[in-house]
Formats: C-alpha cells, structure tokens, sequence
C-alpha cells in the first residue's frame, strides 16, 4: 500500500492542509514531518519529502463539498475505504 494517505485541515486555514510525507510508513510519521500543502496539492513552505497530490486534489474537492475536516484513505488492489468526519 503506497499510495495511502492522511490529510487534515489546518486550524484557522480553509485553504492550507498536513499530508503525510509520501513514501513513508504510518509508523514513521511524526508530526514534525507532516508537509503543508495548499488546495492544489502544491507544498507550502519547505519539505525534504514529496506528497500524493493526484490522491489529495481529489479529496480537496470531497472535502469542500462535505466540510470534513480530515479524511483518511487507503487504498489496495483488491479493496478502497474512504472515511470522513
């Protein structure tokens, strides 16, 4: 599973959000290794670590349009699962 990611909002920002660094574990993510991004899926600041924009551009449209505030995914070639709060 390489292509999962977490992403949230972040406080006080509807247009910036945290994206777990793309091609690390879950288990080697901290939070001062999260990368801002902005709607596009473009990096805000500085990262030493790439993200999943194609996967976060689609949840930044399924997140306007809900409101959620963070959005969990996960996807394998047999199965997807799509949560949001």
């Amino acid at each position: 599973m390489i292509f999962n990611h977490i992403s949230a909002r972040v406080p006080g920002r509807h247009d910036h959000f945290l994206i777990n660094p793309y091609g690390l574990f879950y288990e080697e993510v901290t939070a001062s290794n999260l990368v801002k991004i902005d709607l596009e899926g473009r990096i805000v600041g500085h990262s030493d670590w790439p993200v999943n924009e194609a996967g976060f551009i689609i949840q930044a449209v399924q997140r306007g349009l809900s409101g959620s505030i963070t959005r969990p995914r996960a996807r394998c070639p047999r199965w997807s699962a799509d949560c949001c709060r």
